[in-house]
């Protein structure tokens, strides 16, 4: 099996979050629980990270030589450059990751700086935010969902099979935005408290089509 075959048919289907430095894509991917692939390259070589539920799984190197898979790929990752960050849903980052698993994650610690930066002054622990969509009882699956906290996106994500997706987020009031693969739109309140929610959300305009 071609394994850049799966690779560029879940590219073009993902959704361009935007460039980070290597520290700053952990932070957000632990916070945000998201998955997708984040791709660094220059001129003679691209590095990609798989990520799933907010962990680096998987990795894959390009090169004039070829490319190489799991662990040979991710030491050949350069931290010093800008990484592009695609998000995808569960589904497609378990796909890759088979494809290209890291089972030495000891390669990705040596890229990491010995503390990582905290938002904040104090170290806030994160809640787990668990939303379904859906129209009457049938879960819609490959919904977009955008997190919002006032004009600031916190996070994005797509819900999988059975309508569902997670966040790990704060404690705060906040905008749920779902989008169908047409473009509809639909806004939701979210007051998130404690350690741990179940949200069901059902969409009037909506079509999972």
């Amino acid at each position: 099996m071609d394994k850049t075959d799966p690779l560029s048919k879940i590219l073009n289907s993902s959704h361009y979050v935007g460039d980070f430095t290597f520290e700053d894509l952990i932070v957000h991917m632990q916070t945000t629980a998201g998955s997708g692939i984040a791709i660094s390259q220059n001129s003679s070589k691209k590095t990609l990270l798989v990520f799933y539920s907010g962990e680096v799984e998987g990795a894959i190197h390009i090169d004039k030589q070829g490319m190489l898979y799991g662990d040979k790929a991710v030491i050949q990752l350069e931290k010093c450059l800008k990484l592009r960050f695609f998000s995808t849903d569960k589904e497609s980052a378990t796909v890759l990751t088979a494809h290209c698993r890291i089972f030495d994650k000891s390669h990705l610690k040596t890229n990491l700086a010995p503390d990582l930066p905290k938002i904040g002054k104090k170290n806030i622990p994160f809640g787990r935010l668990s939303i379904k969509i859906l129209a009457g009882e049938c879960p819609l699956s490959g919904m977009g969902i955008s997190i919002r906290k006032g004009r600031q996106v916190v996070m994005n994500e797509y819900t999988s099979h059975d309508g569902s997706v997670c966040f790990r987020i704060r404690n705060g009031d906040y905008s749920c935005i779902v989008t169908d693969r047409k473009e509809y739109k639909e806004e939701f309140r979210i007051s998130f408290t404690g350690s741990e929610m179940e949200i069901p959300l059902q969409i009037n305009g909506i079509v999972d089509k």
